[in-house]
């Protein structure tokens, strides 16, 4: 059965996972509060680059409050804003994710228990993404990492390894090279640490 897959927050990471996942013909809705953003995906798509090629794919873009009006619910959200909006945006997102659905902060930082205490803990997968990328401009993204290296890890937040941490982990092969993990909160520690230490030197660099 098709998954009903939505990216809130449609800029980099969000981004470039929309872009990946419709490609390979996933069902993929963006919603992103950036205006611009939203109304270059409707009229031209969504355009990625990255090391190796460039293409344009066109999924259904959202702004926020076209949300109001949706009647269907997700089985899948992405939540890829900053981490300052994630108590508002798993609010807000909360009634329009089934009852059986999942969300996966595919974000920096440590914000599972975050979405759990909102939508439920087993609503919820922990989800590490490695790639790097970018937008400077709206519709497109731009990443920067090789497509051969590391993705995405997944993993529940109780350890175990689900049917479906194994289902979102072939999803997002379509992005790179992805594994289920029983340590989530490990990984997510270990990008933690890299990330205070590389992301703190480069702003200092410029």
């Amino acid at each position: 059965m098709a998954r009903h897959i939505a990216v809130l927050g449609a800029g980099a990471i969000g981004g470039t996972i929309g872009a990946y996942l419709t490609r390979e013909g996933s069902d993929v809705t963006l919603i992103d509060q950036w205006a611009a953003h939203v109304e270059k995906i409707r009229s031209t798509g969504l355009k990625l680059t990255d090391l190796e090629k460039e293409f344009t794919v066109k999924p259904r873009a959202l702004h926020l409050s076209d949300v109001s009006s949706l009647r269907e619910q997700f089985d899948i959200v992405f939540l890829s804003v900053k981490s300052y909006d994630t108590p508002w945006s798993a609010m807000f997102i909360e009634p329009f994710l089934k009852p059986d659905g999942f969300v996966l902060p595919a974000q920096n930082a440590l914000n599972d228990e975050a979405v759990a205490r909102i939508v439920g803990a087993e609503r919820t997968v922990g989800c590490v993404v490695t790639i790097s990328a970018g937008v400077y401009e709206p519709g497109h993204v731009i990443r920067t990492d090789p497509p051969s290296a590391h993705a995405v890890s997944v993993g529940e937040l109780s350890g175990l390894v689900t049917p479906r941490a194994r289902e979102v982990v072939d999803m997002l092969k379509a992005i790179g090279p992805s594994e289920v993990t029983t340590n989530i909160r490990g990984t997510r520690w270990a990008k933690m640490v890299t990330n205070c230490m590389a992301n703190a030197l480069s702003g200092i660099m410029g």
